[in-house]
Order: C-alpha cells, then structure tokens, then sequence
C-alpha cells in the first residue's frame, strides 16, 4: 500500500511542476534543441506556474488530466481576462509539462498529450500594433522634461531607434557601443529573449545625441517603472501633440 501511495503522489502535477520549474531555472531542463531556456521563456514557465498552482488541486494527478479538464483550465484562463494569446502559452506549457511527465515516467495517461489545443486568434482579439509617426517621434525627443520622466523617454528612444526590447535596451553600456572595419558605428547585442547576438547600425543622430547626453552611463530604470514613467511624459507630450491621446 505504501508503494502505491508513492506511485500516486510521483504522478500529482504540482509537485511535478515545481521540480520541472527547477530544472529550467538552473539549465538542468533544456529545450529539444539543448539550448537552456531563455529569461523570457523562465518567465512564461513562472508566470503559468501561478495560474496551474490555483487551478490544479493538491492532490490532481496526470491521470487525472482528461478533455474535460483541459476544457475547463482554458475556461479558468478566459476568466482571468488573459489574451488570447497569453491563454495559449499557458496552454503550451501545460502540454509540454504533460509530455515532460511521460518522457520521466511518471505520465501514463495518453490522453493527457491530447487534450491541449490552442484557441485559433481573431484579428479582433488581437493587441493593436502602434507605431509612432516621424513627427510623434520628433515631438516626444525634443519636449522639455526633468528628472526620471526625461530619463525614460531617452530610454524609450534609445531602444526605438536600435530596434530592441526593453530587456536589451535597458541594459546597454559603453561596452555594447562599437564601429565595424568600414566605420560604420554599431550597437552590438546578445539579446535576452532570444539568445540572438545582433549588430544594429546607428543611422539616426538621435542615438549619439543620447549617448553623448549620459557619456553611455544610461539611467537604470526597472521595466515596470519605466512604464509609468513613460505615461507621465506622454501625457506632458500629448498636451501639445493631441494624437499621442488617441486610444486603441
């Protein structure tokens, strides 16, 4: 009897989770590839943590995972009021945590590999894809702001005109700043999300403008904060620029 508890308790999907959770963090778990997963991808594997911690009971095992259930943890997602297309990362990774279980043993249930199929996405339900004019971006450069407001939108420049996520923009330094053998002037980048190594070339004199500004000792802003910081420019910028105050 005992050793049919342990059986039972190796197959329950939390404590299943958590050790997948660990191994990802530390590089032990590696996409099929063996690349170790990237900051951004440690972050999907979290954040869909909180949601199967409050949909899966304590005691929930993988053979417990019918079509039923997988229906009703999409449902559970739409609740939340996620995007469409955040539900489907989430959903990933509940069939790969399943397909992990079986490739360890502990995930019997052929049904449990599947039952998870993304939702198809309607253009409606998609996140509307801004972009700034040449004009919007010249009055946003040139408003007259102080303090950490100034700061975020030289940020926010700085990563518009290399092209690059906050996770990379945020955190540039002199070191990333160089020329190739012909000259031309270059932001050289191994890029968080991707694990990409990128050379962006600096063709807008806005870029040396800000690099000059700081001496390449750019402000270090959390990306939460930059956020709110950025809204507090842009409402400062929008008095004077009415179509930054269109809403989408």
């Amino acid at each position: 009897k005992a050793m049919e508890e342990e059986k039972e308790i190796k197959k329950r999907i939390l404590p299943f989770y958590e050790n997948i959770l660990e191994g990802i963090v530390s590089g032990d778990i590696r996409h099929g590839n063996n690349k170790v997963y990237t900051k951004s991808s440690i972050g999907n594997w979290n954040a869909f943590g909180k949601y199967l911690r409050s949909y899966c009971k304590p005691t929930d095992t993988f053979d417990d995972i019918t079509k039923s259930y997988a229906d009703k943890f999409c449902a559970f997602l739409d609740r939340k009021k996620l995007m469409p297309t955040t539900c489907n990362k989430y959903i990933i990774c509940f069939r790969r945590l399943c397909n992990l279980a079986a490739e360890y043993g502990v995930n019997h249930n052929a049904t449990s590999l599947k039952v998870w199929k993304e939702r198809n996405v309607h253009e409606s339900e998609k996140r509307a894809e801004i972009y700034l004019t040449e004009d919007e971006l010249d009055a946003i450069f040139s408003f007259p702001l102080q303090g950490e407001d100034e700061q975020a939108r030289d940020l926010f420049i700085l990563g518009y005109l290399s092209c690059q996520r906050f996770s990379d923009y945020g955190s540039l330094s002199e070191a990333n700043f160089s020329k190739t053998i012909s000259g031309t002037p270059v932001i050289k980048i191994r890029q968080t999300k991707t694990d990409n190594y990128v050379e962006v070339p600096i063709i807008d004199e806005r870029v040396e403008y800000i690099c000059d500004k700081y001496n390449y000792h750019f402000p270090k802003i959390s990306s939460r904060r930059i956020n709110d910081f950025l809204l507090s420019a842009m409402k400062k910028v929008a008095l004077v620029y009415p179509s930054l105050m269109e809403k989408y």
